[in-house]
């Protein structure tokens, strides 16, 4: 069965448009099937945003990463967000990427966003800030893997904040980033069954 992590997604395109709006901005946004989420913004990436938005404090981000981009929502606020960073997007499948240029050049535009494949993220890039909807349903494995990868690149200090259904393992995850990652993780929100994590190095 074909899955929005899957590199290729072998379904037919049926293209889409979702309108978002957050803090006063409206996004557009390019999406098609294949993709996570593709007929809306997903509850828990709200959840996210929100949370993100009201409680995030530290440094201004010189370079951001958004693990699991999709086709680019929390790439684009984040970008509004902190518009001198740099960002990059990365996103396992192909469809979504070229969604997520579009989108990023659609909504934000200039030339500091990048939205690469995994493999393609330069080993030396460190950042100051993650910010992630992780793909929960590759397994708790990967997705341990996945997370511990991406922590290894922040910065002393950064911030990784993500968000996970709390049926789903948030709190398991929560023990792993802070036994096996050493990051120091705060549980900042729990709203409508998701948790969202805040992990600083």
């Amino acid at each position: 069965m074909n899955q929005y992590f899957d590199e290729s997604p072998d379904v037919p395109s049926d293209p889409k448009t979702v309108l978002f709006t957050f803090k006063e901005i409206d996004y557009v946004f390019e999406t098609d099937r294949g993709v996570f989420s593709y007929e809306r913004i997903d509850k828990a990436t709200r959840i996210l945003l929100d949370v993100f938005s009201e409680k995030y404090y530290g440094d201004q981000p010189e370079m951001i990463i958004d693990v699991g981009c999709g086709y680019g929502p929390i790439t684009c606020v984040v970008a509004d967000q902190f518009p001198q960073a740099h960002i990059i997007g990365v996103e396992t499948n192909q469809r979504a990427r070229d969604l997520a240029i579009k989108n990023c050049r659609k909504n934000i535009g200039g030339d500091r966003i990048r939205i690469m494949s995994p493999a393609e993220v330069d080993d030396t890039i460190m950042v100051d800030l993650i910010v992630s909807n992780p793909p929960i349903r590759i397994g708790k494995d990967a997705l341990y893997e996945l997370l511990r990868g991406w922590s290894t690149r922040l910065n002393e200090g950064g911030q990784m904040w993500i968000v996970m259904a709390k049926n789903l393992g948030s709190d398991s995850t929560a023990a792993y980033l802070e036994s096996e990652c050493g990051l120091a993780v705060h549980r900042v929100a729990s709203k409508k069954g998701f948790r969202v994590l805040r992990c600083v190095k």
